[in-house]
């Protein structure tokens, strides 16, 4: 009789123990599975960062550009006008 209740609690104690345990380890899943998605949505925002920097530097650069060939353009016009005069 003694042997039977141990067997049964002993049952009951691993069962309970099994049960937590997959509990715990479905949790822990679920947080490594949240922190990875997470992780992922930093990586795609900084990426979309960089590349809106990237394109306003390219930008910045074309309208440098434009206006270095603006005042090269006048400043010739300007030597132009200084020499026949």
């Amino acid at each position: 009789m003694v042997y039977v209740i141990a067997a049964v609690l002993t049952t009951v104690i691993a069962l309970a123990a099994v049960c937590g345990w997959r509990h715990t380890r479905r949790a822990l899943i679920g947080e490594r599975a949240a922190r990875r998605i997470s992780e992922a949505a930093l990586v795609r925002e900084q990426r979309a960062a960089a590349e809106e920097t990237e394109a306003a530097e390219q930008v910045l650069r074309a309208a440098g550009q434009v206006l270095d060939a603006a005042l090269a353009q006048h400043y010739q016009h300007h030597k132009e006008g200084d020499s026949d005069g």
